[in-house]
């Protein structure tokens, strides 16, 4: 469905300054929203249809200050006029009934999700397409006139499409870099701490080699997985508990991602490390990245058994389960005739409902019409009320314990009854355990007041004998 179409006063503002800022334009009943594939900090994605071409929408949330505007500005600018395969494409945008960008669709997710994917046959000829094709596209940028620098370089703003070709995206952060700007930004820290290079923590301005080396750390995801199987996260051998402490630890401690890095092949060990060095002068710039690149990858190919050999080295293997041995089996001596324990002194066990129809208690029948005798019940319902079983109430327990009496009354001795052969009503057998078992939970009318009298009920409830105050 369409994201609802109400507009505050801001909003409104907002899309008049558009209007003056932006050469394009898409009506808004020229686009279909199908369904909503995820949203950020900033804005909304849907999948949709435009000119019957699958398409992905980015509503933006509510533009409400000048910051926003112009990081909306700023991606529109840098979307509508850098050319590259390996950039998403941008088909225009729309200011009513929403704002909202409208860009290649990529079925595949973000290279972040492709890295999670464990069912997915990640060999080293994927790693190579997937890395040459991100660093073209960070290429383009920095080739672009002025230059761009993209600012928040990492696999989630890697999208992949259904060819698996990755195509950069995400320019809200991005910055023209050109003398007649304000370049006041390019010195703040932005982007994701993981992937931000260390010149930005120290105040110094954002540079196409801080890209660089956010280039890096994605070159060692890659690894990563080739080695592990699985997706790693930078910098989870340090077990951080904030990300703030992994640019703090980078920055002045030197700290890097180096799982996998031991047995990676020399010359891919050695473009990753100079990509993530701690001075941006000696980092390589893009192109010579792009190169190099292309360069391991023959290397690869003349040697691909010994690097295949790598894949999955680092994968965690189910340990095999103990082979069983065969036990002898002993012959036992009879043991010693022992005397009988003395009978523990026995206690009457709480018993419920349920176990007098389960056979646990059984009741006899009283002679008349061969029906168990009625005995009253109590349902466990209520909101206080956690057990599921029914149980006796008290004064039905009382009539029990008086049936289960082996003394006969005064008044039929007296009247000349025998004990032995005087019926004294249904006879019921009890199990009887070692201890006594709480089964069901105290409720507000198990009271140790007279069943009968409802004052005396308040008077004597749990409730007040446990301290209640007693309100005047």
């Amino acid at each position: 469905q369409e994201p609802g179409n109400s507009e505050t006063k801001e909003e409104i503002e907002a899309r008049k300054q558009l209007q003056d800022l932006c050469e394009w334009s898409i009506a808004g009943n020229e686009l279909r929203f199908l369904e909503r594939l995820g949203s950020g900090r900033s804005a909304k994605v849907y999948k949709g249809l435009y000119k019957n071409q699958e398409v992905a929408i980015k509503v933006l949330k509510p533009i409400l200050d000048r910051k926003e505007l112009q990081n909306f500005k700023s991606e529109l600018d840098i979307m509508s006029s850098v050319d590259s395969n390996h950039v998403v494409k941008f088909f225009g945008g729309c200011l009513q009934p929403k704002i909202c960008l409208v860009m290649e669709y990529c079925s595949n997710g973000s290279l972040y999700h492709l890295f999670q994917r464990k069912e997915l046959n990640f060999d080293w000829a994927l790693l190579f397409r997937l890395c040459t094709e991100t660093v073209e596209g960070v290429l383009a940028l920095h080739n672009h006139h002025p230059q761009v620098v993209h600012r928040d370089l990492k696999s989630l703003n890697l999208l992949v499409n259904k060819e698996y070709s990755v195509k950069v995206c995400d320019f809200g952060l991005s910055r023209v870099i050109q003398g007649s700007q304000d370049e006041s930004t390019l010195g703040k820290l932005r982007g994701t701490y993981a992937y931000s290079a260390p010149e930005v923590y120290k105040g110094d301005k954002y540079t196409d080699k801080s890209d660089v080396f956010s280039l890096g750390v994605i070159l060692w995801e890659a690894i990563a997985r080739i080695f592990t199987g699985e997706y790693q996260r930078p910098y989870k051998e340090y077990n951080y508990k904030i990300d703030f402490q992994i640019i703090i630890n980078s920055a002045k401690h030197g700290k890097r991602p180096k799982l996998g890095l031991d047995i990676c092949p020399e010359s891919l060990r050695n473009l990753i490390t100079v990509c993530w060095d701690p001075s941006p002068d000696e980092r390589p710039p893009t192109a010579e990245v792009l190169s190099k690149l292309k360069e391991i990858q023959k290397e690869y190919e003349e040697n691909q058994a010994e690097w295949d050999a790598l894949v999955g080295k680092l994968a965690e293997k189910p340990e095999p389960a103990p082979a069983e041995t065969p036990v002898k089996e002993e012959k036992k001596e009879p043991a010693e005739p022992t005397e009988p324990a003395e009978p523990a002194e026995t206690k009457w066990s709480h018993k419920t409902i349920d176990d007098f129809i389960s056979g646990v208690a059984t009741v006899e029948t009283n002679g008349t019409n061969n029906q168990p005798s009625e005995i009253p019940m109590r349902q466990n319902t209520g909101p206080k009320d956690k057990s599921k079983r029914a149980s006796l109430t008290r004064t039905a327990s009382k009539k029990l314990l008086g049936r289960m009496s082996s003394k006969p009354s005064e008044e039929k001795l007296n009247n000349g009854g025998s004990p032995e052969t005087e019926d004294t009503g249904p006879k019921i057998e009890i199990e009887v355990t070692g201890q006594w078992q709480h089964t069901v939970d105290w409720r507000a009318e198990d009271d140790f007041g007279d069943e009968g009298d409802p004052k005396q009920k308040k008077k004597w409830g749990i409730k007040n004998i446990f301290g209640r105050k007693k309100k005047k």
